[in-house]
């Protein structure tokens, strides 16, 4: 990847989901359409995967991926539509904002879909944890329950 390629998904990062996920909400940048740096950041999302993908290929035997932070929040989505079996964690090196403050990101829907795609969701804190519960719950009708061994599912 070139810069002409990351620097438009870093706009985006940077401006949106980094602010987004760090309760911080600038109403200028949310009111801007932002669907060209949306794209930007879902082109390179798909290439993660697609090169995700192509290791696997070539390494027989894999099935673990882990994500760190939310940098790429397509991936899961993207890896497990052509890699079933994959088990993909993923962990936010920051918080996860309240539902209320999540509901105001334009694209909500599909980053939340992408991020229920993953087999294990940590986080630093149980508050962002709750948060990620209640906005699966609030945004996809889906319910918490409690699973041996002290984690947390989602139904």
């Amino acid at each position: 990847m070139n810069s002409a390629e990351i620097d438009p998904f870093l706009i985006y990062y940077e401006r949106i989901v980094r602010p987004l996920f760090n309760n911080f909400r600038d109403i200028k940048h949310l009111r801007q359409n932002n669907l060209q740096y949306w794209k930007d950041y879902q082109a390179i999302n798909l290439k993660v995967a697609q090169k995700i993908l192509e290791v696997k290929n070539q390494i027989k035997g894999i099935t673990t991926i882990w994500l760190q932070n939310n940098h790429l929040l397509m991936v899961p989505l993207y890896v497990k539509k052509n890699f079933q079996e994959a088990n993909i964690g993923l962990f936010f090196h920051s918080p996860f904002p309240s539902s209320a403050h999540f509901m105001t990101h334009k694209f909500r829907f599909e980053l939340i879909k992408s991020i229920l795609h993953c087999d294990l969701v940590g986080f630093h804190l149980f508050i962002y944890a709750r948060n990620f519960f209640k906005t699966c719950n609030r945004l996809c009708g889906l319910d918490i329950e409690f699973r041996r061994g002290g984690y947390l599912g989602i139904n």
